[in-house]
């Protein structure tokens, strides 16, 4: 009987609790819809503000209003500093920030970035007013010039046209103004996909009207620009520049040959035919840089230079690979110079064949009926499985000892031997 009422209690106590529980959800539910629409209601609020930031950015690219930055670079073993830099549009002029000195790495290596509000988007330039001092050939240079507006505004709007890969815009960010040898400047335009190089260039004018200027900064060290320039020689950190000047010059002759254009594509030949490529990055001589899809790079640009580097990674049914190519400069320059002869703009394909295994790979440059092999080109290859394809990965291929040793002019340890 004890046992009995015992359970009679114990069920009316839970009768009861879930009685009361029910009493207080119940009381509860007006709070919680509240909860949810406010949620609800924030969360449409924030889509239409997104919405509305989206149509007038879009609007802004139509009447060519951007938000971007603009650098200096200038080629390595060429070492300059700015006195001067304004890109101006019809929404006022803007210039570079930090470092005014110019370590030279190369096209288009110049710091981004510029002191503003990068929320506001602003018209595109039109005017470049420039004055700069080269330290490699102890001169300085002046320029004003019309920029190629036209032709910026395309590749802006363009570029803002594509849609979104892998969370990254396309759209170009910065304006990098590159200082070559002789007072020559060309432009590249720089998005987070990479780089590209604009088909024109201006010629600067040597000067002395800042002669005065630069020698009261440094009145303590030079009386006159002779002494000027070989105080910079001697306080510079890195003395390459000096060191391959005092050997071969100025590097023009180089970058003249770095920035030439050819009409090829570069194509991978899979022996495994269900092999896919999945990421894509690729080095040019003239600063061009791709982080990007193969067949989006047909589109982007039609005449490339010389390649310099290749990163990608394919998948195939088991596995997962990547893989590096190291160009090696001395045989790029002289093979594609064999290959087209006079005429760059015949159409060519340079073709990479790789083995079943992923062992085995074949550079050809394939112009007017003829093929050029590329022999020297450093590989390495990584191996994952298929479904952890971004593990520590297994060399499966090296075809070189120690690090790559194919550098070009502006890699870094150039000059280590």
């Amino acid at each position: 009987m004890v046992i009995i009422v015992a359970l009679v209690v114990v069920g009316l106590s839970v009768v009861m609790l879930a009685c009361s529980s029910g009493k207080k959800n119940k009381a509860d539910e007006p709070q919680i819809v509240a909860e949810r629409d406010a949620e609800e209601q924030a969360l449409k609020k924030r889509q239409e503000e997104l919405a509305l930031k989206k149509k007038q950015e879009e609007e802004d690219h139509r009447n060519g209003k951007f938000s971007y930055g603009v650098a200096v670079s200038s080629p390595a073993m060429y070492r300059v500093s700015y006195l001067n830099i304004k890109f101006i549009g019809e929404t006022g002029s803007i210039g570079p920030f930090g470092c005014r000195t110019i370590y030279g790495s190369g096209i288009g290596t110049g710091h981004d970035g510029v002191a503003r509000d990068d929320e506001y988007r602003y018209g595109l330039p039109k005017m470049l007013n420039a004055a700069w001092v080269s330290f490699t050939e102890r001169k300085v240079y002046k320029l004003t010039v019309e920029l190629p507006y036209e032709e910026i505004l395309r590749r802006f709007q363009e570029s803002a046209a594509l849609e979104p890969r892998g969370g990254m815009e396309y759209v170009y960010h910065t304006l990098d103004l590159c200082i070559l040898p002789e007072g020559k400047v060309v432009l590249v335009l720089k998005s987070s996909w990479g780089k590209i190089l604009l088909d024109w260039s201006a010629q600067g004018e040597e000067t002395h009207e800042f002669d005065d200027d630069i020698l009261n900064r440094v009145n303590a060290v030079a009386d006159s620009m002779d002494e000027y320039y070989d105080w910079i020689s001697e306080v510079s950190n890195d003395t390459h520049w000096v060191e391959y000047y005092k050997t071969h010059g100025l590097v023009t002759p180089v970058y003249d040959r770095y920035l030439e254009r050819f009409n090829y594509k570069i194509i991978f030949d899979y022996e495994d035919k269900v092999s896919k490529i999945v990421e894509y990055i690729q080095r040019h001589t003239n600063g061009e840089l791709y982080w990007i899809d193969p067949s989006e790079f047909v589109k982007l640009i039609e005449h490339p230079s010389r390649v310099k580097e290749i990163r990608l990674e394919w998948d195939t049914k088991d596995s997962h690979y990547t893989g590096f190519l190291y160009f090696n400069e001395e045989e790029v320059l002289r093979v594609f110079d064999e290959a087209y002869g006079e005429d760059r703009m015949q159409q060519g394909e340079l073709r990479i064949k790789v083995g079943a295994d992923c062992k085995s790979y074949d550079l050809s440059l394939n112009v007017g009926g003829k093929s050029f092999k590329l022999e020297k080109t450093e590989i390495r290859v990584f191996q994952d499985p298929i479904d952890d394809p971004d593990g520590d990965g297994t060399l499966i291929y090296k075809n070189y000892e120690g690090n790559h040793r194919n550098l070009f002019i502006d890699d870094k340890g150039y000059f280590q031997e």
